[in-house]
């Protein structure tokens, strides 16, 4: 017994089989498009938390004035 070892791998592209004129052809990939769709979005999100926070940082300079 004891930790697993090895790489979990995720899938990071959109499902190639997706038809977006007949949606419901292929509901599986369906579910992929719209899993990578929003992926994708809470992947800008988080970036843009980054983004906002690190320029907050820069702005407003360091704390301990001895700096």
């Amino acid at each position: 017994m004891g930790r697993k070892k090895g790489t979990v791998e995720f899938v990071e592209t959109a499902s190639d089989d997706f038809n977006p004129s007949n949606s419901f052809k292929d509901p599986v990939a369906k579910l992929e498009m719209r899993e990578h769709i929003v992926r994708e979005k809470w992947i800008d999100i988080k970036m843009a938390k980054i983004s906002t926070i690190a320029s907050t940082i820069v702005n407003q300079g360091p704390k301990n004035p001895f700096f």
